[in-house]
């Protein structure tokens, strides 16, 4: 019988605990085999990557025992259909509609980012309004960094995208993830370069810089 990695014995006590809800050291040891000693190693590791919690359990006699079991953060450790159902849906949208339907759902989507998100960046100073705006893209999930370039100029990578299979097969999502910037901040914004690239840069990157004023025109003499 082939060695198994601790790696795949800390996925079999996330499969177990996904499966049967809470359970002790000594249920895990009994159901992989191995000792009490090696569990508590596995579930040390598990803790500190915050997917299990342990719930104490007292009793009027004998020592208390502690049950674990998954934490939310315990989601991602498990296949996940959502990418794949979102390409399925844009591509029946598509088919339904033909490419302007798809673009009215980026559309829709882009406006309603911008009204859940403006009020974070209302009427502060540009550079403010960026800060902001990184925090946002990390709470959701993009790994972004604010550089200031040059005075008054703003770069902000993004070193991971939720949506990058969705965008390489539909550009609408980077062009609404482009709008969504630019009425959130009032800014100008240039894209860069996207992760959906062929030669797949490490980032995406999006410049920003304060919109020039347009000068009005002169009213004719009268």
């Amino acid at each position: 019988m082939g060695t198994v990695h601790s790696v795949d014995r800390r996925q079999q006590i996330l499969e177990l605990l996904q499966m049967e809800g809470k359970l002790s050291v000594a249920q895990l040891a009994k159901r992989l085999c191995i000792t009490e000693m090696a569990v508590r190693r596995h579930l040390e590791i598990l803790q500190e990557s915050g997917v299990i919690q342990d719930e104490v359990v007292r009793h009027r006699v004998g020592r208390p025992l502690h049950l674990y079991s998954l934490t939310p953060s315990a989601d991602t450790a498990f296949p996940q259909g959502y990418r794949a159902l979102a390409l399925e849906l844009l591509e029946n949208a598509e088919a339904i509609g033909g490419p302007a339907l798809v673009e009215a759902l980026f559309q829709r989507r882009t406006e309603e980012l911008s009204g859940r998100f403006q009020d974070v960046c209302k009427k502060e100073p540009p550079d403010q309004r960026l800060a902001a705006l990184e925090r946002i893209q990390n709470e959701r999930g993009y790994f972004a960094r604010l550089i200031e370039t040059e005075p008054n100029v703003w770069e902000l990578e993004q070193h991971h995208c939720p949506i990058q299979e969705v965008a390489v097969h539909f550009p609408q999502a980077c062009r609404s993830e482009h709008a969504l910037f630019a009425n959130i901040t009032g800014l100008a914004v240039e894209t860069k370069q996207t992760l959906c690239e062929q030669d797949k840069p490490r980032c995406c990157v999006f410049t920003f810089r304060e919109k020039k004023a347009v000068p009005r025109e002169a009213k004719p003499a009268r």
